[in-house]
């Protein structure tokens, strides 16, 4: 371990983000300023000559392809002017995924082969895999770790059935089979795990689940064609978009018929929830606006106007990342000056590519993340078939 601290007071340096490697001394070599130097630039440049005993900035990047592989990519060192470390092949192209939090196992959804595979990031290797029936789409993993929950959409409208699969994290035996609603489905949970919502978008419904007897409780009206949900665990609610009518539900599964409903414009999609848990974002792609919400005033505090289509929402620490499928610039809004209503919300841009990220985009998985350890995002361009780097 090692910390940093100013020098005069001694106070711990916050917010840094140091490249740092351990490397022993070998027999012969002297120690000194022109070693260190001499190191440092050979760990800085990433090539396979002079690599460290341990890295402590190294990580990966896996992009989902639309060929049924997975791409790992070491952004930190090439060989050959590529960054491509492995591919994994999977019995059909994937759709969305999730990452358990020791990050050792990832789970990817294939609708083409109606299956479920978990993929072992130690060794790159494909594992376990599971049958579901219909259309697996959406996956997600309860905070606890416990269960992932799995998409299972029919492809008729109004088929009874349609709803979730739960499987044990390890392993993937099947744990339980819930049929919520019609129509598309998105997966939340509460922060304690105790509770998982199901939207149904053709029902107009969120189904709450009882996360340890695997049963619905109930199923919550709150609006026309729910089509996103994110729980903010600072004021224990899960927000939920509705592209029919605009309006924006927060639902507390404590008082479930309490709904507070906000206003804003039919149409809205995707919700997403900043690092505060306080702020929400949702976008408008048909009307090219993005609201921000209080979701502890219960109130809509702004809106602003911005490129064509906006689709998604990513965050750091310090800036909410705005990608369209109609235009090729991300936006980015600096988190510590918005939430003042009728304040112009100010933003800066960069380019994501020749294409707009968001154009060809198959999954529903976030096309824009940030890069581990650093003030920095990685933007995946499906149709440029390449992933940007943009420090901030």
């Amino acid at each position: 371990r090692f910390s940093l601290s100013d020098t005069a007071s001694g106070s711990p340096l916050l917010s840094a983000h140091p490249a740092a490697w351990l490397d022993h001394v070998a027999s012969g070599e002297i120690r000194g300023s022109d070693l260190c130097g001499k190191k440092f630039r050979s760990f800085m440049g990433g090539g396979l000559g002079g690599e460290p005993d341990l890295n402590l900035n190294a990580y990966y990047a896996v992009t989902l392809n639309g060929d049924a592989t997975l791409s790992v990519l070491d952004p930190l060192v090439g060989f050959g002017g590529s960054k491509l470390l492995a591919i994994v092949k999977l019995p059909g192209p994937g759709v969305d995924w999730a990452l358990t939090a020791d990050q050792s196992r990832l789970f990817v959804s294939m609708p083409d082969v109606s299956r479920v595979a978990m993929v072992d990031t130690k060794s790159w290797t494909l594992g376990a895999s599971a049958e579901v029936a219909l259309h697996p789409g959406r996956v997600a993993l309860q905070p606890d770790q416990q269960y992932l929950w799995v998409e299972s959409e029919s492809s008729v409208p109004d088929a009874a059935d349609s709803g979730v699969y739960v499987f044990s994290v390890n392993g993937l035996k099947l744990a339980g089979r819930i049929s919520t609603g019609r129509g598309s489905h998105e997966i939340e949970f509460s922060e304690d795990s105790r509770y998982a919502f199901v939207s149904n978008s053709a029902q107009n419904t969120v189904s709450m689940i009882d996360t340890r007897t695997l049963r619905k409780i109930r199923d919550v009206e709150t609006g026309s064609n729910p089509v996103s949900m994110a729980y903010s665990a600072k004021v224990g609610a899960v927000l939920i978009s509705h592209r029919g009518d605009g309006v924006v539900t927060l639902l507390d599964p404590k008082r479930p018929e309490g709904l507070k409903r906000i206003p804003t414009a039919p149409g809205v999609g995707q919700i997403r929830l900043s690092p505060s848990g306080r702020y929400a974002f949702a976008v408008n792609p048909g009307r090219n606006e993005v609201y921000i919400i209080d979701a502890a005033l219960e109130r809509l505090v702004q809106t602003f106007d911005v490129k064509e289509k906006p689709d998604q929402v990513s965050f750091t620490e310090n800036l909410a990342y705005i990608r369209h499928e109609g235009s090729d610039e991300v936006l980015m809004i600096p988190l510590d000056q918005i939430g003042e209503p009728g304040k112009a919300v100010p933003a800066a841009s960069f380019s994501g590519g020749k294409h707009p990220p968001g154009e060809g985009a198959s999954t529903p998985a976030s096309g824009i993340v940030q890069a581990a350890g650093e003030t920095a995002v990685l933007v995946a361009n499906p149709k440029d078939r390449a992933v940007y780097y943009y420090g901030e």
